[in-house]
């Protein structure tokens, strides 16, 4: 673009002449890779000039791919937030040197403004309304952009221009990538402040633009790099310190987005969305923020975790009265496996169970700590003899039942039944025998059954997890039947119970592909909403992403 000798600008294709170049740095920024303003003599206007001089696929792809992708995001309405190309020849090769291959270029339409880092540098920290503000526009580009089907990659503050009228505009697309390649395993590519561990490894997900997001608001909201900040024994940044006014639920929504775990992040651009839409909707101390605290475990796993930890909690508790040696050693056990100490917890189990052979409680107690490590074996073998001392409780036939989901349907399918026949006594242990039962015999086509068992349901449900699953499975139901608009208001009536399991979503995602209606917001929330899998959403997820192929 200019000259070796004298560094004097000269025409591309005469219509473009170099003016500045604005950057020699970057992950893709070398002698053979440049960024420049030029003015452009056919329209009159300044505009930004990426140019390849190379023929290294190292350098050519990401430019290839970054006009591709900037086409297709642009292509009908334009989208605020993301840069765009210039009308006309936005791409192509000229040769600067005589004797050697074109060069590729990339025009693109100049953004007035400076960078979100040079802005920070010279206004400090911004306010929370900002701060919101902003977060929405990033979170707009981004989801247009997974909607498309990209990532970008290295979202941080150098690579987004702030107007003269604070609007933000996310640039550098050298990094963009399309998910629709095989990206489980990519190059390492990011800026190490701003990425994600799942990036850093070379998995980049929808959630690791959100990270980078995160990252990013929490620098605008701190004046400071990330990497200045203090840090939690677990790596956590502690940032709200830096801004102190901050309401609870932005904070946390915020924490959210910059969480290192992507299990506790929101799983698409446009969940996050919805989420800030709360936040700034409500005022904070008048409602409790369910999506903050989202389970990531399934309804099985979720049952024995908080059964291992009542039992070792209560357990404790009774150590203030005369105490039993082998309830000691339960409560010791379980809080052991707890803490992830596995072995010796079921050692100290194990010998609770010698000291006390004919009860049925310190088995039942066994076989949750076994149920908690997944084996399930094990498990069963302890609810049985817990069984025979007591085979008309309610309880454990529940638990037995939940163990059998995960190896053996049709006898999950007789112990719900034995626990619906024997819990009149505990209506909440007969509603949820009820509600599983209705989910296997779905998950084994039995449709008539599981439409007898769920008619023998009162929708009228105080926990919204158990009023969730109750219309999930409802909407499953009518789905099967494709009584789509049925199922639709049924599933509509699971999210407002509980918007944070992908079950409902998936079904969703489903009939509106079935109706050739565009999915893809409840698609993205289905394929990247992180909780264990259960075989149905497996499917449902497969089935999706087979016909997005």
């Amino acid at each position: 673009m200019f000259c070796d000798q004298c560094g004097c600008p000269f025409y591309i294709d005469e219509r473009l002449v170099a003016t500045r170049l604005l950057s020699q740095k970057g992950l893709f920024s070398t002698e053979r890779s440049q960024t420049a303003e030029a003015f452009d003599v056919d329209t009159q206007q300044t505009v930004i000039l990426r140019v390849v001089d190379s023929e290294d696929p190292l350098y050519v792809d990401p430019l290839l791919h970054a006009v591709r992708a900037l086409q297709k995001i642009h292509s009908g309405k334009k989208v605020p937030g993301i840069m765009q190309l210039v009308d006309g020849d936005s791409y192509f090769t000229y040769p600067i040197r005589p004797d050697e291959p074109a060069a590729h270029f990339m025009v693109a339409r100049k953004v007035e403004g400076i960078s979100l880092t040079e802005w920070i540098q010279k206004n400090g920290a911004i306010s929370e309304e900002l701060a919101k503000n902003w977060l929405k526009q990033l979170l707009n580009a981004v989801d247009a952009l997974h909607h498309e089907g990209y990532l970008h990659r290295d979202i941080k503050p150098d690579n987004i221009i702030v107007t003269d009228d604070l609007q933000l505009v996310l640039v550098d697309f050298d990094t963009i990538f399309c998910l629709s390649d095989s990206y489980w395993k990519t190059p390492r590519i990011g800026t190490g402040a701003y990425m994600a561990p799942e990036q850093s490894s070379g998995n980049p997900l929808p959630t690791s633009d959100l990270y980078s997001i995160g990252r990013t608001i929490i620098e605008a909201l701190t004046g400071k790099f990330p990497l200045e900040l203090a840090r939690y024994p677990n790596e956590c940044v502690v940032w709200d310190r830096e801004a102190p006014r901050l309401s609870k639920p932005f904070t946390e929504l915020i924490d959210r987005l910059a969480n290192k775990n992507l299990l506790f992040r929101p799983p698409a651009a446009s969940v996050a969305l919805t989420y800030l839409s709360e936040v700034e909707a409500i005022p904070a101390r008048k409602r409790y923020w369910r999506w903050l605290s989202a389970p990531i475990m399934t309804t099985a796993a979720a049952i024995f975790a908080v059964s291992l930890t009542i039992a070792a909690v209560g357990s404790f508790a009774l150590s203030q009265q005369v105490q039993s040696d082998s309830e000691r050693l339960i409560a010791e056990g379980n809080q052991l496996i707890l803490q992830g100490d596995t072995r010796e917890g079921l050692l100290l189990l194990e010998e609770a169970v010698e000291l006390a052979p004919d009860s049925e409680e310190v088995r039942a107690k066994l076989a949750i700590a076994y149920a908690f490590i997944r084996d399930f074996e094990s498990a069963i073998e302890n609810y049985k003899i817990a069984l025979e001392v007591e085979p008309k409780n309610a309880q454990y036939l529940y638990e037995i039942a939940n163990v059998y989901e995960e190896v053996n349907l049709q006898e999950s399918i007789f112990y719900y039944m034995e626990a619906v026949e024997n819990s009149e006594a505990d209506s909440s242990i007969q509603l949820e025998s009820l509600n599983n039962l209705a989910r296997v015999y779905l998950l084994t086509d039995q449709l008539q059954k599981a439409e007898e068992v769920l008619s023998r349901i009162d929708t009228h449900i105080e926990d919204p997890i158990t009023r969730m699953t109750v219309f999930k499975n409802l909407g499953w139901l009518n789905y099967e039947r494709a009584n789509y608009d049925i199922a639709i208001e049924q599933l509509n009536q699971a999210l407002e119970a509980d918007a944070t399991f992908p079950d409902p979503y998936c079904l969703l995602a489903l009939i509106q592909q079935h109706r050739g209606e565009d999915n893809y917001n409840d698609r993205a929330t289905c394929v990247f909403l992180n909780a264990p899998p259960k075989p149905e959403v497996t499917a449902w997820r497969e089935e999706l992403n087979r016909v997005a192929d």
